[in-house]
């Protein structure tokens, strides 16, 4: 984990993540080729998923997803694959949701920062685009930024 993390967010992410199942983002992306019963979830604030998000993916920021979810994925035998930024914020949440009931839950492993440095579709400014390398290389700038 990046050291730019205070020790007891590292504790508790350590001490919830043998629980998380996780999902990379060449088996999500496959999912959602091929599987409708698979709910996207995007955990980041509002304002970053109108800005870009994987497409299909529903806004339920960490912050009120236990008050929301059943609104959104009432069926808590469906699928549902969390993303936050990194990671890690999803992982909090699926920690939550696997306590409410919901059987079938994945967080992306590298979150929305690993989506796109694999060059799968965003939705950005409404539309279904690829990233280009310049996203790229400022995701992998920010991931390095973060490591040290």
């Amino acid at each position: 984990m990046a050291s730019g993390y205070h020790e007891r967010f590292k504790q508790l992410i350590e001490e919830i993540r043998p629980n998380i199942n996780t999902i990379s983002s060449k088996q999500l992306f496959n999912d959602l080729e091929g599987d409708e019963n698979t709910v996207v979830v995007d955990v980041r604030e509002r304002d970053e998923w109108q800005m870009s998000h994987i497409p299909g993916a529903l806004c339920v920021p960490k912050s009120i997803i236990e008050r929301d979810i059943e609104f959104h994925v009432p069926n808590p035998s469906r699928k549902v694959a969390l993303y936050s930024r990194g990671g890690f914020l999803c992982m909090i949440a699926a920690d939550s949701l696997q306590k409410m009931g919901y059987e079938h839950v994945y967080t992306l492993k590298g979150g929305y920062h690993a989506w796109t440095i694999g060059g799968y579709p965003i939705k950005q400014n409404g539309d279904i685009t690829y990233p280009d390398e310049e996203q790229i290389q400022e995701l992998l700038k920010e991931n390095k930024a973060a490591d040290r």
